[in-house]
């Protein structure tokens, strides 16, 4: 909840003295994507926000990989090497039975299926959640013509706004098709008397929850469930629940999700949009000439830790920034890549 950078430093650095013993922390000074095996009472805590002494941070692994943005700061300045979230790619893996086995690699060729839906709820609307859902659609519908001389393909299906966006809706989408990514904005909600009530709000106060979960046969191997619970603004973010996120990690990998996206706190609909689209782009190989106009070049895919932090420092820009890097959280596979670069090298690095 800081604004002030130093004071979020200090408190980052309070956690990190409070949670990890001094001889172990050396051992995150590494270029290496850090994973933490937790479980559902730890993941409550907000790893990512962790920050290490002056002495221990690492100048940028990602150097020369493509990455945007300044890595250093001056006096007063967010600095992102001095933060796990931001210096290194951060991936969480619950500690569960439900954990699923490693995914393989993708494969030369690939059709990929993606389900957006987005502003579910009539009586709740949230008209960012479908303008994000809209341009979310839009990138991955962009990727076909950036990347029109590769084998890949992606077919996107999108139920936006609650004409469209019904529960009925998703889940006849998510029973009869096979998807492979499913993004969802809009209203989410945790019941602590009954956490497998917790789940996606809809109209009338209608949700799709791990019990309507367990009647699909397939889900989505790739879940960002770009949500904030009902009723929490983030001028209240005291009231959120630390339980929401790796409750529905749980509830989705329970399910066969393998990589699952999702907030710890609620965010404005400006940084949700701006982190989808980055974390998207990077995952696409899609590189931003002029969003507004939908001109990208084409650029090999990344990796979904490259990506995360990526996304995580796109958002610092925004006017709640501050407030809202730390709020996303990955459960899954640091090394996940949506398409096989090798077969992405034939795409024209044009503009298109």
């Amino acid at each position: 909840g800081a604004w002030d950078v130093e004071k979020q430093y200090e408190r980052g650095r309070f956690l990190g003295q409070l949670l990890l013993p001094a001889d172990f922390r050396p051992q995150l000074s590494t270029a290496a994507p850090l994973v933490l095996m937790l479980d559902t009472t730890v993941a409550r805590v907000h790893w990512e926000m962790v920050a290490q002494h002056d002495n221990e941070v690492i100048s940028s692994p990602f150097a020369g990989n493509g990455e945007t943005g300044r890595h250093t700061a001056r006096a007063g300045e967010f600095d992102p090497r001095r933060f796990l979230g931001t210096s290194r790619g951060v991936t969480r893996q619950l500690r569960t039975t439900f954990a699923p086995p490693p995914q393989p690699p993708p494969p030369p060729r690939r059709l990929m299926r993606v389900l957006v839906v987005a502003d579910p709820a009539e009586d709740n609307r949230l008209p960012g959640a479908e303008a994000e859902g809209a341009a979310v659609a839009s990138l991955f519908e962009r990727f076909n013509t950036v990347h029109e001389l590769t084998d890949n393909r992606i077919e996107v299906v999108k139920l936006l706004g609650p004409q469209e966006a019904t529960r009925t809706n998703v889940l006849r989408e998510l029973m009869q098709r096979s998807y492979d990514v499913l993004h969802f904005a809009g209203h989410c909600t945790y019941d602590r008397d009954h956490p497998e009530m917790s789940g996606w709000i809809f109209s009338n106060g209608t949700r799709i929850t791990a019990h309507e979960l367990n009647r699909i046969d397939r889900v989505p191997g790739f879940v960002f469930s770009n949500a904030c619970e009902s009723g929490i603004t983030p001028d209240r973010a005291e009231l959120r629940s630390v339980e929401l996120a790796p409750s529905f990690a749980e509830s989705f990998f329970g399910r066969g999700v393998a990589n699952f996206v999702c907030t710890a706190w609620p965010v404005d609909d400006i940084a949700a949009q701006e982190f989808a689209l980055t974390m998207y782009e990077r995952l696409l190989g899609l590189r931003p000439i002029d969003r507004y106009h939908r001109q990208f070049t084409g650029t090999s895919p990344e990796q979904m830790h490259i990506a995360m932090r990526s996304a995580r420092l796109s958002i610092l820009e925004t006017p709640s920034g501050a407030q809202t890097w730390g709020a996303y959280q990955h459960y899954g596979n640091p090394y996940l890549r949506f398409f096989d670069p090798a077969s992405m090298a034939q795409s024209p690095n044009g503009k298109a």
